[in-house]
């Protein structure tokens, strides 16, 4: 039997307050001196005071120091520890003359956000990966620009900054004027802290087996063994991996299908296979391996928030935004059960202190009524013009109302590319030039059935993947 430490990680269980250990002091006092009263504002009650929240400090550190001692043994045990990323973006300069201007490596530029509390908040310094040349131009003509690449200082994950932010120059330079965000922002992500590794150390030995016969085990090991390139793994029993894979499928003896998302991406073939590989030769003899890209599910939300008038609704909104999208990304939404619930929506939202009340929320799948102004053929594809349409990529989507009808796609067919005014289909059939016209109708693909007003999942090793797309908030201030 596998060993299971994760109860003995730490004394935290075991901690004394302060306020206890105040209380119990004037307690021991008083069997020396039953008389004793200790009054609020004198020199003893101070001293009482600051004994007990140093004494306080003391136990906590003591309490914790088998933190350490376990991330030593679970390192001795081959676990590795998953060092955080940092967050990268272009950033353009702006030269202060139109004779250009060279950015040397290690310019320092500085993003200070706003927080949900109106404040602002400490600033995200950022440094360019190369040296740049800005070349000069015309006089009177608008100053000239260049966009580097650079990467922020701190490890793990920062507020997204959209393209256009004006950013701090840092680096004195008398030949650069200024500097602003040029988009191609990528996310940092988070060291794990010492309990996220002290389990996967508890996960590492529960898959030490001379051979891997469970979906537990399997599971473990896969996310223990392949830190940097799984992030999130579902193993099922009795599983056909290359059946339907419904949730409503029956046991299949003998088989089981495994489920593996890499870091903000699905795994290449290759990548599966060297997993496969290596799963397969620590398996029990005779167990059928398969290893998938799990479904992703992109789903709707529309809200209307109350939110407090000190703070700007844009920032607000932004906010509530990157939260959800934080919270139901495939590296991070929930994978404990197959459903997606009404309440876990409503509780991210909540989340922000920002926010003061939702007034109302919906959430759904499907996607309809929205108006075509325009289609052109482009080889076996349509792109179709829909401004600030819904649909993201996968969605399953059937066009009606065009006229010529050949540019019609009346069975659901999957985007395959899109921007905020287009989406385009695979259409080989499809012919003529547009005219007038034109109703889109959509829903995301593998979901189940509706269950009050939560939503079940269809598939087995399914991860949610809202898009920004998807999300529609109207706010309300109210008096603070």
């Amino acid at each position: 039997m596998s060993a299971d430490f994760l109860p003995y990680i730490n004394l935290r269980p075991l901690d004394i307050t302060p306020a206890q250990i105040y209380l119990d002091s004037i307690e021991v006092a008083r069997t020396v001196f039953p008389n004793f009263d200790l009054r609020p504002g004198t020199i003893e009650d101070a001293m009482f005071q600051a004994f007990a929240y140093m004494s306080a400090l003391n136990i906590g550190a003591i309490n914790r120091l088998p933190d350490s001692l376990m991330l030593g043994i679970g390192k001795m045990l081959g676990t590795p520890y998953a060092d955080g990323t940092r967050a990268t973006m272009d950033v353009q300069f702006t030269a202060n003359s139109n004779d250009g201007a060279t950015i040397p490596i290690g310019t320092m530029v500085a993003y200070t956000p706003i927080s949900d509390t109106g404040e602002l908040n400490a600033s995200y310094v950022f440094e360019t990966n190369e040296i740049h040349t800005i070349n000069a131009n015309n006089p009177g003509d608008a100053l000239p620009t260049g966009t580097v690449a650079c990467t922020v200082r701190d490890l793990g994950v920062m507020p997204s900054i959209p393209t256009g932010t004006i950013l701090t120059l840092l680096s004195f330079s008398q030949e650069l004027y200024s500097a602003t965000s040029a988009g191609n922002f990528v996310q940092g992500q988070n060291a794990e802290t010492i309990d996220e590794f002290l389990i996967r150390s508890t996960a590492n030995l529960a898959s030490m087996s001379s051979a891997l016969a469970t979906a537990t085990q399997l599971k473990n090991y896969i996310l223990v063994s392949n830190p940097a390139l799984v992030s999130r793994c579902k193993v099922y029993d009795l599983t056909d991996p290359d059946g339907d894979l419904l949730l409503a499928d029956g046991d299949v003896a003998g088989k089981i299908a495994v489920f593996a998302y890499g870091p903000k991406r699905n795994l290449t073939d290759a990548e599966k296979t060297t997993i496969k590989n290596d799963i397969q030769d620590k398996s029990v003899a005779g167990l059928e391996i398969g290893i998938k890209n799990p479904f992703l599910l992109n789903f709707r939300i529309v809200a209307t928030l109350s939110y407090y008038s000190n703070l700007d609704s844009t920032t607000v909104s932004e906010l509530v935004k990157q939260n959800l999208l934080t919270n139901f990304s495939p590296e991070t939404s929930q994978a404990s059960e197959e459903k997606l619930r009404y309440n876990t929506v409503l509780r991210a939202i909540h989340a922000l202190p920002s926010v003061y009340s939702v007034d109302s929320l919906a959430i759904t799948t499907q996607y309809s009524g929205m108006t075509i102004t325009g289609a052109a053929k482009s080889g076996n594809n349509v792109v179709y013009t829909s401004n600030n349409h819904l649909f993201s990529i996968g969605d399953l989507v059937a066009v009606t109302a065009i006229t010529p009808g050949t540019l019609n796609t009346t069975t659901p067919t999957a985007v395959i590319a899109r921007t905020a005014n287009t989406f385009t289909l695979v259409n080989a059939g499809a012919s003529g030039t547009y005219n007038s016209g034109g109703t889109s109708t959509g829903s995301s693909p593998y979901w189940g059935n509706v269950s009050g007003s939560d939503i079940d999942y269809s598939y087995k090793g399914s991860l949610l993947n809202l898009q920004p797309e998807k999300i529609s908030l109207t706010l309300n201030s109210i008096e603070f």
